[in-house]
Parts: structure tokens; C-alpha cells; sequence
């Protein structure tokens, strides 16, 4: 876990006591203990297969997570290019256990609603160098936070790796950024921290066009 960023190590830890695993004629069946909800009010729904960005989006603003329900194949256990189990169990499920990254992830989805199809495939991608790939500072060491990154082997070595390439968190410049979605990633971008990837959604996100909603501004301004 090294490779982590702080706050992250200590939430998965505790997540990942709390998760247990039924077998049944069924399939497997995963059972999160109250701590999950009870943390932060986040709800995992499970779904068949890929959803709009506009419905994915919307239901993080209401804390709801859409949960992909199949398996990456045994040939490819390191890596897969869309989502399954291992990457919403491994990667996003403990972070929305965390009140700071799961008020992130809503905070997204919050913005997104009402917008125009242009913004939010802007916030999507926003959405990808954040919650998916993103990276924050821990001293001189960049650290993983986003949850594509927590759930591939290969890409958390990467990452961090010397031949790795970073660039400097920028809003502005991410969500008209370029980005493949079934290889590693070619760059990451790096926040000052955490606290700054925060800072920079919400003064970013009070300048969009169109999100003129008070009350979505007033929740974003004042929870924590």
C-alpha cells in the first residue's frame, strides 16, 4: 500500500473489514455491514452493463453508485478495460466509504445535473482524471488515489513508476483532455492534495454555464 495516498490506506483498511462474502446457488453475493452506508450515505445499485454518462453522473448526485456485476477473465487478472467487480470493489467501493472522497464523487454528479450534453461529458472526463485516475502529493512522492489505479495491479506500479509522466491538476485542462479507455494511461495528473483536487472542482465547477442552481451551490459550499 505504499503506493497510496494516506487517508486512502486507512480507509481501506477499514472497509475492507467490514465486507463479507456469501456463496449461494445464486452467484456470490458481497454484504457490507452499516459501517458503509453509515459512513457516508452511499449505496452501491448494481446495473447490466454500461449507462450514460448523464445517468451515471445523476445518480452520484444522489449517492448512489451504479455497480457493474460481472468479472474480469481469469487471463487477464491484472488489468481489464472496463469495469467489473474487482475494480467497484477494490477500487471505488472503499473510497465512497471515506465522507471526503464520497463528497467529491457527489459534488460531480451534483453539477452534472441540468447541464447541457457537452458539459457533462466534460464533467465525465473531469470525473475519469479524479475519481478514476487520479493522483495527489504526499511529500515528494505522488500518490494514488482514484480507483482505476487502486484496482490494477499494473497500472498502481505504473503510476508510480520513474518513466511515469505528470502533470500539474488543472480543471480547466483536464476536462477537454484526451484519454484511452481500454490501455494504461499514458499521463497522470497530480493535485497539490487532495484538499486542492477539492478546492479546484468547486471554483471550477461555479463557472460552467448553466449551473445557476442555489441550492446545489449551497450544498457544495457547505458540506464538508
Amino acid at each position: 500500500m505504499t503506493h497510496l495516498l494516506g487517508p486512502v490506506v486507512s480507509t481501506i483498511e477499514r472497509f475492507h473489514c467490514t465486507c463479507i462474502v456469501e456463496k449461494s446457488t445464486k452467484g456470490i453475493n458481497f454484504v457490507f455491514l452499516p459501517f458503509f452506508t453509515a459512513c457516508t450515505g452511499f449505496e452501491l445499485r448494481p446495473v447490466a452493463g454500461w449507462i450514460s454518462s448523464r445517468d451515471f453522473l445523476a445518480a452520484l448526485a444522489f449517492r448512489v453508485f451504479p455497480c457493474t456485476q460481472y468479472i474480469r477473465h481469469s487471463s487477464s487478472p491484472k488489468y481489464t478495460p472496463e469495469p467489473d467487480l474487482c475494480h467497484e470493489l477494490m477500487g471505488h467501493a472503499p473510497l465512497l466509504a471515506d465522507p471526503r472522497f464520497a463528497q467529491f464523487t457527489q459534488d460531480i454528479g451534483q453539477v452534472s445535473l441540468g447541464l447541457s450534453d457537452e458539459w457533462v461529458e466534460k464533467l465525465s472526463t473531469l470525473y475519469w482524471f479524479t475519481v478514476e485516475f487520479g493522483m495527489c502529493w504526499e511529500g515528494k512522492s505522488a500518490k494514488a488515489c482514484g480507483a482505476g489505479l487502486l484496482s490494477s495491479c499494473e497500472e498502481l506500479e505504473v503510476c508510480v513508476s520513474e518513466t511515469s509522466v505528470y502533470r500539474d491538476f488543472n480543471c480547466s485542462q483536464a476536462v477537454s483532455q484526451k484519454y484511452p479507455l481500454t490501455g494504461l494511461q499514458p499521463f497522470y495528473y497530480v493535485a497539490k492534495s487532495f484538499d486542492d483536487m477539492q478546492t479546484q472542482l468547486r471554483e471550477f465547477t461555479s463557472r460552467i454555464p448553466g449551473f445557476h442552481n442555489k441550492c446545489h451551490r449551497h450544498i457544495m459550499c457547505n458540506e464538508n
